[in-house]
């Protein structure tokens, strides 16, 4: 038995779709966690954390890769090339730092200035389908981790279009099978923890 969570129509694979520019609760998100990075790393942080952060860095700059352009997009440029360094090298957490907090200061947290002829959202904090259909389908990362990315911490009204997307069936999935993987990743991201010497 398998469990359909896709939110695009039947038959609509069969069909060329241009890719959608991120919404503006995706648009959010990242914002929310840029900010989280910039206080988490005055904190002592272990080898395992920092590797989660250097990948989650890499993560938010593809969520809005195709949508940012001038300052904000040279912004989460910086801050990955920084982070995949600090990767490397544990003893460049400041550079690191300082490349989130730049990035916080120019990536707005909802109404990202699109691309001429990108598919924008103005104003709303509702996420149009075609929007989502793009941020939750594919194979990496997971769409579970999408999926609890996007909630996480999102308020009532704009959490309900995202999980109206999907079928009661598929939420009870996510919710009760696969959601331990993004919790556990937050909590080591966000709150801390890890094998290693915490530095």
């Amino acid at each position: 038995m398998t469990l359909d969570v896709s939110t695009a129509p039947a038959g609509a694979a069969d069909r060329p779709v241009a890719p959608p520019a991120p919404s503006p609760v995706a648009r959010a998100a990242v914002a929310r966690d840029l900010n989280r990075l910039a206080g988490v790393l005055d904190e002592p942080i272990t080898p395992v954390r920092r590797a989660a952060l250097v990948a989650h860095v890499g993560f938010l700059a593809d969520r809005l890769r195709d949508d940012l352009d001038g300052a904000p997009a040279v912004a989460l440029s910086r801050l990955r090339h920084e982070a995949r360094g600090w990767g490397r090298d544990p003893g460049r957490r400041a550079a690191v730092r300082d490349a989130a907090v730049r990035a916080c200061a120019v990536v707005p947290a909802g109404d990202a200035p699109v691309r001429p002829g990108g598919a924008g959202e103005s104003g709303s904090a509702t996420v149009r389908t075609a929007g989502l259909a793009g941020l939750l389908t594919g194979r990496s990362p997971a769409l579970a981790y999408r999926y609890f990315w996007l909630l996480d911490g999102l308020p009532p009204d704009a959490a309900a279009s995202v999980v109206g997307a999907f079928s009661r069936p598929a939420r009870w999935v996510l919710r009760n099978l696969l959601s331990g993987g993004y919790n556990r990743r937050a909590h080591l991201m966000w709150v801390g923890g890890g094998s290693g010497r915490a530095v």
